[in-house]
């Protein structure tokens, strides 16, 4: 009976002596990877930090290199990575609002690359003798008393927002869906240079001038999108290439086209 109890205290102590050394491997394991992550940190801490920002192969006109540098936020001594590419975005497009595209680049060990190219495609709407100039996303680029030129410039909308970087609010929020809806497919056919002037002051009959020789009525923005296509195609294909006259697209089947001098209706050219 002693026998057994004590090979029975034996394995006792050696099934303490085996918990006893996990535990002590699993201490050193964890002392370890606490010692590696501080190390990383100190290494990361160290040198990886922020020390020259460079603004490369943009595209801009409008703005300088060293506004661009500045406008993004990004500082020197600051930590690489600890960069948020969104946030700097952000920081770029809404100080800079000519700014459309921007690519962020981390250059180890500790070098920033910026490069950011313009928008090309905006409008100028008429407002207070003057003009704001709006980008393709709805952003308000500027505010002038220059007549806008090699844009559309858009009639029927009553802006209520003007600071260059907000997002245009109108009174009549339904000419903003009008406008939203022409942008979508002036960018889409590469047309912001070749429609010189927008009438959205009714959703239901939107119209404009192509090329300052042909008058388009497109009636609703309901199939809009067939519209611009029925366009395209008639322009393309169908008319001399110095075709003047008007255009009727409103019944979304034909395009019915009238030679001669363009007819605008009583009010395109208002303002208000």
């Amino acid at each position: 009976m002693e026998a057994v109890r004590g090979q029975s205290d034996r394995l006792t102590r050696r099934a303490l002596s085996r918990k006893q050394k996990r535990r002590r491997r699993s201490v050193s394991v964890v002392m370890l990877a606490v010692l590696l992550a501080a190390s990383c940190v100190l290494i990361v801490n160290l040198f990886f930090k922020v020390s020259e920002i460079r603004v490369e192969n943009s595209v801009t006109s409008v703005y300088r290199g060293e506004q661009i540098v500045t406008a993004s936020g990004i500082k020197k001594g600051q930590n690489m990575f600890s960069l948020k590419k969104n946030e700097i975005t952000v920081n770029l497009l809404d100080t800079l609002p000519y700014i459309g595209r921007v690519d962020i680049e981390r250059r180890f060990p500790n070098t920033v690359v910026l490069r950011v190219s313009e928008t090309t495609d905006y409008v100028g709407i008429p407002y207070r003798g003057g003009y704001l100039i709006v980008s393709s996303d709805m952003k308000i680029l500027n505010d002038t008393f220059l007549a806008p030129v090699e844009m559309p410039i858009v009639y029927g909308i009553l802006p209520t927002s003007f600071i260059p970087g907000s997002v245009l609010t109108a009174e009549n929020q339904a000419s903003i869906e009008g406008l939203e809806a022409v942008f979508e497919q002036l960018a889409h056919h590469g047309w912001f240079d070749k429609v010189t002037a927008i009438n959205v002051r009714d959703k239901l009959d939107v119209s404009m001038v192509y090329d300052s020789r042909v008058f388009v009525r497109i009636g609703s923005i309901s199939k809009i999108d067939y519209k611009f296509e029925l366009l395209s195609e008639t322009l393309s294909s169908k008319l001399e290439d110095d075709f003047a006259g008007t255009m009727n697209l409103s019944t979304a089947k034909y395009a019915y086209v009238t030679a001669g001098g363009m007819r605008f209706p009583a009010g395109f050219f208002d303002i208000e």
